[in-house]
């Protein structure tokens, strides 16, 4: 089927290995990732930090943080892998949100808190991320918690998303501005999108064994010494819950990285798209 749109050119699919990260989801299993800082507000502007205020820098960093602007459009029938597209709605007021603790905010309200927004799935209609600033933290602090789904982001593009958005200096740093072209693409619809899959179709078994040169070379011995990490961090973490009484009656399951198996021109950047 010929494709006459731009849109479905300018898009970005989805690798194998980011896929996986989307197909592990259920009511359990979430494929996002968070993080947590505590931040000190007296050393911000006017000694505050808002939602407000957060979300006004994201909005004029946007532009160096493509895989904030991208959305899933999915293939019918699963014939091939989802693909990344500019949100033409993007609103970061959706991404943005804040809460306050109740008092006194001690680091356990803290982690009560943190623990249920990590347990809620991201809306797959939007990009795939979350951004909470948690006032009432004890000591003043302010905590800012980040969803962001797997499927967008590693750990190297995590860090370079973490470099645009922090400065090292307090008064900040010049930011380019954006492109002059305006951000979204439109939505190919569900025929275009299986037109693309039922073409993909043929290429799928040639494009699995280009990946085994790359897969291959991490089966190897080394596994032998993830195990025995894997092992000394399942025995410390018994030890502690034992200590504080908070061993849980079911097993806990937990999925650990054990190495990138990503070229480097694989990996979702913040600073450039795939």
């Amino acid at each position: 089927m010929l494709m006459t749109t731009t849109a479905a050119e300018k898009m970005r699919q989805l690798t194998s290995l980011d896929a996986q990260f989307l197909a592990i989801e259920d009511s359990r299993n979430h494929g996002h990732v968070s993080s947590l800082a505590l931040y000190d507000p007296s050393t911000a502007p006017d000694g505050e930090l808002t939602v407000e205020r957060m979300r006004d820098l994201l909005e004029r960093r946007i532009h160096l943080l493509p895989p904030f602007r991208w959305k899933l459009v999915g293939v019918p029938l699963g014939l091939d892998h989802p693909y990344w597209i500019e949100d033409e709605d993007f609103d970061v007021e959706f991404h943005v949100r804040e809460l306050a603790l109740p008092q006194p905010g001690s680091d356990h309200q803290l982690a009560e808190q943190v623990a249920r927004l990590h347990s809620r799935p991201l809306d797959r209609s939007h990009p795939l991320w979350e951004l909470y600033v948690i006032q009432g933290v004890r000591g003043g602090r302010v905590a800012v918690m980040t969803k962001m789904h797997h499927s967008a982001i590693d750990g190297m593009s995590g860090a370079e998303i973490l470099a645009q958005i922090l400065d090292l200096d307090p008064d900040g740093r010049d930011v380019p501005p954006p492109p002059e072209d305006p951000c979204g693409e439109r939505r190919p619809n569900d025929l275009e999108m299986l037109g693309r899959g039922l073409a993909a179709m043929p290429r799928q078994p040639l494009r699995a064994l280009r990946a085994l040169p790359s897969t291959l070379p991490n089966l190897d011995v080394t596994a032998f010494r993830n195990d025995v990490v894997v092992s000394m961090c399942a025995a410390a973490t018994r030890r502690w819950l034992e200590a504080h009484e908070a061993l849980p009656d079911r097993p806990l399951l937990a999925m650990i990285p054990y190495r990138s198996a990503r070229r480097r021109s694989s990996a979702p950047s913040a600073t450039r798209s795939r």
